[in-house]
């Protein structure tokens, strides 16, 4: 494959190409929702939400309604919160496949390129040659490269097909794998 941001000095290494199908963007979306509400960092926050919700509730009503009826309330606001993070995070995933489907149409290309100091990346939305020490970490989420940039929230989903071992490797050298804690 021919270099796509060719520099004289320095051509890129493991540049691979992977041509989308109809399905990607609803896998796009799932990996994404899913590492986002699942990992622990997700969970802690909607689950401190909750139970925060759920003391509100009993505080308010135990004094005034008995610790039975604080605490069936406090129960039905605990799981009633949840119910609502399940519905939005639904709704939400809807949304987010409705726009990706529209913007990454099935015969889109993503790549990346490896140099000294950048990482190449192209998708239909963007083409941007970063430095590595923009990005904390990365590690392979299902059949996605997910780059974290440094303080940023920003997430970048790459398509695993476009690494191979030996890229991983080398991306690996440049970039920290996450701490685990």
């Amino acid at each position: 494959m021919t270099d796509p941001a060719p520099n004289a000095a320095e051509p890129l290494r493991f540049y691979r190409s992977f041509t989308v199908g109809p399905e990607f963007p609803a896998k796009l979306a799932a990996a994404s929702f899913r590492y986002i509400l699942f990992s622990p960092v997700g969970l802690v926050r909607v689950l401190v939400v909750a139970i925060a919700f759920a003391i509100t509730a009993y505080i308010s009503t135990v004094q005034s309604n008995g610790q039975g009826y604080a605490l069936a309330l406090a129960g039905l606001g605990f799981v009633g919160f949840a119910v609502i993070i399940a519905l939005g995070t639904a709704i939400g995933f809807l949304v987010e496949r409705r726009r990706l489907r529209d913007r990454i149409p099935a015969g889109s290309e993503f790549a990346v390129g490896f140099r000294d100091a950048t990482i190449l990346m192209r998708s239909p939305m963007d083409t941007a040659e970063v430095d590595y020490e923009k990005y904390q970490s990365f590690e392979e989420v299902g059949d996605f490269v997910l780059l974290r940039q440094r303080s940023s929230r920003i997430l970048n989903f790459l398509p695993a097909e476009c690494f191979t071992p030996e890229s991983l490797a080398y991306l690996r050298d440049r970039i920290p794998l996450p701490v685990r804690r």
